[in-house]
């Protein structure tokens, strides 16, 4: 019997895989392949020439949405990708960048326009690729989906108020008596905004991205400035004779832009934007990381560089002759300097500059307050006055009109239906909502605008936070943020252009990003400490 095994083993029989039948396949006939390709074929040609003859037969407003099943066949191939770890997270980093880049330096209005097709603007040619590259990312890889989940833990109420009016917005569509417009508008709001709040929320935590976003900023608005002056000197907007027939937008609202505005024989500056209150609002969020800047400056060039931007700040906002422009200037340097200067006075008591410039601040505050009642230069640039009365008993004209259609419907009527919904007209007869507020309440409802204007005002409120218990330098950028989130809720209450909403979601996602980083910088010292005190005798 010995003999046997030796023999077996020798032979290398117990080494030797054993055989086993292949998987079972079932036969198939050369003729059933043939005829099952066919059928693919012919339905891909019918598909084809259904497309085609809809193209032909629907409008053009309407053939972009022969795009849906394609664009959710893409969605579901993404959801169906395999776990790979390798996401393409340099990629989503480098269009975020573009697109803030085209957000801050590209007029919208400036858009393809080619043969048999709507208009296709340079924000969507990068964002919607943004965003369906985030979803790659999320799909492929569960390390990002960990990266961003810990991104997001150190502000959940912000992400829980994203995520619920964003279900909102997708909910008041069965309610909208235009589906096909609401539904484009809702499409750009989840891309252009909702989107974009978790990017920015993802590539701000990566280091240094944070303080790039802000350097790009500053130097977007000191241009912005300078084209600006020039174009009040040129009285018009300096490309409006130069634009290509492929870039020329025929629409009413371009023309208008196009041909520039006066008010009291002044001409009003709007560069990149569509309107002068948009590009008064956007230097406006821009002011708190210049005085950042200034406040953090220690050589007396850079200081003198960082005031005269400012100042340049103002005098662009002062060319567009928008109140709300002025009235956020001034906001972003109250809460600045009051909040810089009474957190360094609780932390330095024998410190003599902090409550020096608290004390300063609040009596310049009275004296200002003062002069907005008593100084005619003052009242009209800030409350109100001449021309600028008529915006101001319009924006009265139109919360009357609003309440009665809210409480009709305090679900919402869907997007874009705010306008119609209201009625209100300018004496040219133009259709307008002057406030974000009323949008958002007649769009999304009483829920809606709870969730819209409650994320603005717990980032303040944790941007201020961070600030006033951390040390560390990364932490100090939540100062300027919460002031420029502060001055996004002044301007929103009196102005419903939605030019720069995908750079407040960018704040946003700016300010969940931070607080996450303030978190781990509190957690490191934290974990530092206890092994110093383990280590002492």
């Amino acid at each position: 019997m010995n003999s046997g095994i030796r023999a077996a083993l020798s032979s290398g029989y117990w080494l030797n895989k054993p055989d086993v039948l292949p998987n079972y396949r079932r036969y198939r006939s050369r003729l059933e392949i043939v005829l099952k390709k066919g059928v693919f074929f012919l339905f891909c040609i019918f598909s084809g020439l259904f497309y085609g003859f809809l193209y032909t037969l629907l409008p053009p407003f309407l053939a972009i949405y022969l795009a849906g099943p394609l664009l959710i066949l893409a969605l579901l191939i993404i959801w169906a990708l395999p776990d790979t770890g390798r996401a393409p997270t340099k990629l989503l980093a480098r269009l975020f960048f573009l697109y803030v880049g085209i957000l801050i330096l590209w007029p919208n209005y400036l858009a393809l326009q080619l043969p048999g097709l709507p208009w296709i603007s340079f924000r969507r040619l990068v964002i919607f690729p943004m965003g369906l590259i985030l979803l790659i990312c999320l799909s492929v890889s569960g390390a990002f989906v960990a990266e961003m989940r810990r991104g997001l833990s150190a502000a959940k109420p912000l992400t829980y108020m994203m995520i619920g009016f964003t279900l909102i917005q997708i909910l008041t569509l069965a309610a909208s008596s235009i589906p096909f417009k609401s539904l484009n508008i809702l499409v750009d709001y989840l891309f252009g905004t909702t989107a974009v709040f978790f990017v920015a929320a993802w590539v701000m935590s990566l280091p240094g991205q944070a303080e790039r976003f802000g350097r790009l900023l500053i130097a977007g608005a000191i241009i912005l400035s300078l084209i600006g002056v020039a174009e009040y000197w040129n009285q018009g907007v300096l490309w409006a004779n130069y634009i290509p027939s492929f870039l020329k937008v025929e629409d009413e609202a371009v023309l208008r832009t196009l041909a520039g505005k006066l008010r009291d024989g002044r001409y009003r500056v709007t560069t990149i934007f569509s309107v002068s209150l948009s590009m008064a609002e956007f230097l406006a969020l821009v002011t708190p990381f210049i005085i950042h800047r200034l406040m953090n400056s220690t050589r007396l060039l850079a200081i003198g560089l960082w005031i005269a931007a400012d100042l340049l700040l103002l005098l662009a906002i002062n060319l567009t002759q928008s109140r709300l422009g002025i009235l956020g200037w001034i906001v972003a340097h109250a809460v600045y300097g009051c909040v810089w200067g009474f957190r360094r006075w609780s932390r330095t008591k024998s410190d003599l500059i902090s409550p020096a410039v608290s004390l300063l601040y609040t009596a310049g505050a009275i004296v200002f307050m003062v002069g907005m009642f008593t100084i005619p230069a003052i009242r009209n640039r800030t409350i109100g006055g001449g021309s600028s009365g008529f915006s101001d008993q319009g924006r009265k004209e139109q919360f009357a009109l609003m309440w009665p259609k809210l409480f009709r419907n305090p679900f919402g009527y869907g997007s874009g239906r705010s306008g119609d919904v209201l009625g209100f007209y300018t004496p040219g007869g133009q259709l307008t909502v002057d406030s974000y507020l009323i949008t958002v309440l007649l769009d999304y409802g009483v829920l809606g605008g709870l969730l819209f204007f409650g994320m603005f005002f717990y980032a303040a409120y944790k941007m201020l936070q961070v600030y006033w218990f951390s040390n560390d330098r990364l932490s100090a950028l939540a100062l300027p943020l919460a002031c420029t989130i502060v001055v996004a809720i002044q301007v929103r209450w009196v102005l419903s252009q939605t030019d720069n909403l995908p750079l407040l979601h960018m704040f946003l996602g700016m300010s969940a990003a931070i607080a996450y980083l303030a978190a781990k910088e509190r957690g490191l010292i934290r974990a530092r400490t206890q092994d110093v005190r383990a280590i002492a005798p």
